[in-house]
């Protein structure tokens, strides 16, 4: 009987070991059920903070794209503006010059219409001048000669009145 009671206290002594065994082992199993749900609500977590991060960077870039694109085209627009600007300031001096020089060519042409008027005036007087020369000594010459034939009639005249008054011919 005592080895019955042994052994029964032994098997009851096993029995607590193996249900204490058994409880450790549960509690580990609980344990590790529920680290590994801590861990997997702590993956979730991380891959939710690092998703968040990634759209947060996501958005900053395209943020900073999208600035970057306005900064870009507003920089484009204040250079076409001043492209526009200057090419209006070119075309402007250019109409200004193009007017100028209309207008040299204008004063030019004014200016070589009053010299060939004062050369053709001057060659007219020139010509006008040789001219009056050339008449003056035309009549100078028909003066000349009118006075060689005066003096040819005079001395002619007196021939004949030699002549005739040699020979007693009475000339009225």
């Amino acid at each position: 009987q005592l080895m019955d009671d042994r052994e029964q206290l032994w098997l009851r002594q096993e029995e607590k070991r193996q249900q204490a065994n058994a409880d450790m082992w549960e509690r580990v199993r609980l344990e590790v059920l529920q680290k590994e749900k801590d861990l997997d609500a702590a993956k979730n977590d991380y891959e939710r903070d690092l998703n968040k991060k990634y759209n947060d960077l996501v958005q900053e870039y395209h943020q900073k794209a999208r600035q970057d694109l306005i900064n870009e085209n507003d920089k484009l627009n204040e250079e076409r503006l001043a492209w526009e600007k200057e090419m209006k300031k070119r075309e402007e001096q250019f109409e200004e010059d193009k007017l100028k020089s209309q207008q040299q060519i204008r004063d030019a042409y004014e200016d070589l219409k009053k010299q060939t008027a004062a050369e053709h005036d001057e060659r007219v007087q020139e010509v006008k001048r040789a001219l009056e020369r050339e008449i003056a000594a035309i009549d100078n010459k028909i003066l000349e000669r009118e006075r060689d034939l005066e003096k040819k009639l005079l001395t002619y005249e007196e021939d004949i009145r030699k002549r005739y008054t040699d020979k007693r011919i009475i000339v009225p």
